[in-house]
């Protein structure tokens, strides 16, 4: 089992190992530094799974230390545009752009067709006054 009274170092490599652990119990074959001071040798170590959870949580709230602290800045996600947001958008510009020059073809062909009677009913207007004329006479 695990001896809580002397300091154990696990390296990068078995606290990984740790990390991927499901079972209560595993045993890892773990080879620890050679005895000190007489210490009998135990060339394996057992790990339990609260200590697989306690790794886990210290790798876990180092990473979110590191985040909090790093100065990165965050955007705003209302300011966040997602790519189907952004292609709505270009086909709601569109629309509104054939509607825009279709109104614009509109009055175009009203100020024409304006003109155009208005010049007829001065020509009209111009004839009814000379047959007047005609007329009087």
């Amino acid at each position: 089992g695990f001896n809580s009274s002397k300091p154990v170092s696990l390296s990068l490599s078995l606290s990984a190992s740790l990390l991927n652990c499901t079972s209560s119990t595993t045993h890892l074959m773990s080879k620890r530094n050679p005895p000190k001071n007489g210490s009998p040798a135990t060339p394996y170590m057992s790990v339990t799974l609260e200590q697989v959870n306690a790794v886990r949580r210290f790798t876990a709230n180092h990473q979110h230390l590191a985040d909090l602290f790093s100065g990165m800045v965050v955007p705003d996600t209302r300011s966040i545009i997602t790519p189907g947001r952004m292609t709505l958008l270009r086909e709601q510009v569109a629309t509104l752009s054939r509607h825009y020059r279709k109104l614009l073809a509109d009055i175009t062909a009203m100020e024409h067709r304006y003109t155009t009677s208005l010049e007829e009913f001065g020509v009209r207007g111009e004839r009814h006054r000379t047959e007047l004329g005609v007329l009087e006479q």
